[in-house]
């Protein structure tokens, strides 16, 4: 069993990834190494292991290196597909800049669409298989969009199933180009 120095260390770590801090790159690097083993081999990993003075061994700290790298290469190019929109949502006109696709690091995905679309207020994954949109922003209170669509969250990061029967329209849209 963890002792409370560990506990403490690894809850600080997810904790920072999870509400999008990013103050500590270890949270962003333990985000793509559950996305890379999953989530039962994560648990098993971080279990009984201290991460108060070290997140990852010698040999996990190379593998990170490689993962991230093709992580962020997968990123970059879809993000490179972004599309920007402009809606209007409770009277006012938003920027949106979204991607559809089911790429599962979503949050640093999200966060990379705002930095490159920066006119954007507000940056959404739709993934069809999930059936499931996820938004961040910076300046807007997402979680609310999230509510009207019966979903919920953060104010700078939330999200919201999507109804099956438009999924032909996603596709006709991203057919259109």
């Amino acid at each position: 069993e963890l002792n409370d120095k560990s506990s403490v260390a690894l809850a600080k770590l997810i904790q920072d990834h999870d509400l999008w801090l990013r103050k500590d790159k270890n949270s962003e690097d333990l985000a793509a190494f559950t996305v890379f083993v999953g989530q039962d081999i994560f648990v098993d990993r971080f279990l009984n292991r201290d991460v108060s003075e070290r997140v990852f061994d010698d040999f996990e700290t190379e593998l990170m290196k490689i993962v991230c790298h093709k992580r962020d290469l997968a990123i970059d190019a879809i993000n490179k597909k972004a599309q920007v929109r402009t809606l209007v949502y409770a009277g006012h006109k938003i920027k949106v800049a979204y991607v559809i696709t089911g790429e599962p690091n979503t949050s640093l995905l999200l966060d990379r669409l705002l930095l490159k679309y920066n006119e954007a207020d507000v940056a959404c994954q739709v993934n069809i298989e999930k059936g499931t949109v996820s938004l961040r922003s910076k300046t807007h209170d997402v979680s609310e969009m999230a509510k009207f669509f019966g979903g919920g969250g953060h104010p700078g990061a939330s999200g919201h199933r999507i109804s099956y029967h438009i999924i032909d329209e996603i596709l006709e849209e991203i057919h259109a180009y």
